[in-house]
């Protein structure tokens, strides 16, 4: 197999080279960080201790009285406990 400069230039400048480049870039421009961001978000939901004092997509912040298989007991008032889907905790509040 030969390989020149000519042959080289035209693969470049082909529809297929193109395609190529742009696969590559949609994967480490999209794909990859949301892969990222997904196994960071797992983390967070599999690190969940009671005591932790977290928010949620709704904008309630509580603190983690008990946890469930894919619910959370957050207490958000005196008295007051909800009970809430795991998935929806977006993150955990960090004492000042």
């Amino acid at each position: 197999m030969n390989i020149n400069l000519e042959n080289l230039l035209e693969f470049l400048s082909s529809p297929l080279a193109f395609f190529i480049v742009m696969l590559i870039l949609v994967y480490f421009g999209v794909i990859h960080p949301y892969r990222k961001k997904i196994k960071e978000r797992e983390k967070l939901l599999k690190e969940l201790k009671v005591g932790q004092l977290v928010v949620t997509s709704g904008g309630i912040i509580g603190e983690i009285s008990k946890i469930e298989d894919g619910f959370v007991w957050l207490i958000i008032a005196k008295d007051v406990e909800v009970l809430i889907l795991k998935d929806h905790i977006i993150g955990i509040c960090k004492p000042n």
